[in-house]
């Protein structure tokens, strides 16, 4: 299968795209700048892609089976000031991009469109982890633990996002995952 991957150098998009070049998918892997990227990993092509170009976006489609977006405004696990800092200079950038503004508005213009889509909502708490496989999966609601936690590895989310690409089960709707 032919995978795009917006955002793919960051945390998420990151393991998205090693979850899914581990399973054999061709991923391009879009970045804002792929000039700089050495990685010679086979099944994986570096371009770069500005999320806010609709054009841009539209013109790297005809040659992907799925395109994933895990763009974000910046390393929130490296750097959340910064991270914060951008959203809140250009708050409509997720919704250029279609992925948060609320992350809430990127949902409903997809809910709103004629395409296919599936929305993954990560849980609340998700950090750089151990890729176990093993997670629960549920629809709007966050998915909580025994304590009353909602979290998950981007790792296991990788894997629920590439399980979802596989054989989807939440087309034009949200899902989730957690412990």
């Amino acid at each position: 299968m032919q995978i795009g991957v917006i955002g793919a150098t960051g945390t998420i998009g990151s393991r998205i795209v090693s979850e899914a070049q581990s399973r054999g998918h061709h991923v391009t892997a879009f970045s804002r700048d792929a000039s700089q990227i050495q990685d010679d990993r086979e099944g994986v092509t570096w371009k770069t892609l500005d999320v806010t170009d609709a054009s841009g976006i539209a013109a790297v489609l005809f040659n992907l089976d799925v395109l994933i977006s895990g763009f974000g405004p910046g390393n929130t696990a490296r750097n959340p000031a910064d991270a914060v800092a951008r959203a809140i200079a250009d708050p409509k950038v997720y919704v250029r991009a279609a992925a948060m503004r609320g992350h809430g508005d990127a949902l409903n213009v997809f809910r709103a469109s004629n395409r296919l889509w599936t929305y993954f909502s990560p849980a609340i708490e998700i950090l750089p982890g151990e890729r176990t496989g093993r997670f629960r999966i549920g629809g709007d609601q966050p998915v909580m633990d025994a304590d009353g936690r909602s979290r998950v590895s981007v790792e296991d989310a990788a894997v629920a996002v590439i399980d979802e690409v596989e054989l989807p089960r939440f087309v034009q709707r949200r899902f989730t995952v957690g412990y």
